[in-house]
């Protein structure tokens, strides 16, 4: 029994050092690791995956070896993680950083959203194939004109696309008129998207609704960004389908997003996909920043 428990321990610690040398050298960004990545891309950590999975088989060895709570340490959820997450197609990555968006938002309070909120109507008929959005109205947003006489107000407008935009790509984004000097914009302005049943229903599929202040001399100032996923639409076959309303509290993406926003960040280099949705977010990002200051300093 003494020589099944000193196996035991043995074969446990070389378990462990096993997957603390993958994260140290198949996972860590050295040089060599950048490069052999930049060749073979998503390949890359699919062969590693594939590597993973039979360390996995050899420990346990048939029920065998170490009991599923040992194999499955911190370390092994660890690499496990980084493992799969940069396994992923970047489309797939895409989608997951919107459905991160998302969780996100709904744990925002909309009446204490310092971007606001915005409503919108979401339907699909699946006879035609047709998103049906309908932007009713906004509230609560900031003032990003400077005030003459009286109380200060914005001049909003929404703007309407869906992502991961390297699934639509006959998709061109769509956007409310522009009302004058209001924090409280009444829209009641319909759009219409062709999706295809199955984008329709697919996990991280979302419509991005951008709202802005329009500015006749300057660049328009970024508001707010709200995520709601295809999937909330409401369904039927009728041209005069009714979408249920979502109330969403609107905010100023950060930066650094992480998760699969940060793997993204590593196929810029190699990967068509990647590239253009970090140009994307990078764009936003930047109009966050310098209209989050110009919001602050005109409290």
């Amino acid at each position: 029994m003494m020589y099944v428990c000193c196996w035991y321990r043995v074969v446990s610690v070389l378990w462990n050092s096993c997957m603390k040398t993958v994260m140290s050298t198949l996972l860590k960004d050295t040089e060599l690791v950048k490069e052999y990545r930049k060749v073979h891309g998503v390949t890359y950590y699919q062969h590693v995956k594939y590597l993973f999975d039979v360390l996995v088989q050899f420990f346990e060895s048939d029920s065998l070896g170490l009991k599923p709570g040992t194999l499955k340490s911190d370390t092994y959820k660890d690499c496990y993680s980084k493992v799969n997450t940069n396994s992923q197609k970047s489309t797939m990555l895409v989608r997951e950083h919107f459905q991160g968006l998302y969780g996100a938002q709904l744990r925002l309070d909309t009446a204490k959203s310092d971007s606001g909120s915005v409503s919108i109507s979401l339907a699909y008929n699946k006879t035609d194939s047709d998103l049906i959005v309908t932007v009713l109205h906004a509230k609560d947003l900031p003032a990003m004109n400077t005030a003459v006489f009286g109380n200060a107000k914005s001049d909003p407008y929404i703007v309407l696309t869906l992502e991961p935009l390297e699934l639509f790509p006959s998709v061109v984004e769509q956007r409310t008129t522009t009302l004058r000097d209001t924090l409280t914009p009444l829209y009641d302005e319909t759009f219409h998207f062709n999706v295809p049943p199955e984008l329709q229903q697919l996990a991280g599929t979302c419509l991005v609704v951008h709202c802005f202040d329009w500015d006749r001399f300057s660049c328009d100032d970024f508001i707010g960004e709200a995520i709601l996923p295809l999937a909330e639409a409401e369904i039927g076959d009728s041209e005069k389908l009714h979408g249920k309303t979502h109330t969403l509290a609107m905010q100023c993406p950060e930066k650094h997003e992480g998760g699969a926003f940060n793997v993204l960040c590593t196929r810029e280099d190699y990967s068509s996909d990647a590239a253009a949705f970090l140009k994307r977010r990078r764009r936003i990002f930047q109009l966050s920043a310098v209209d989050s200051e110009k919001r602050k300093r005109s409290k």
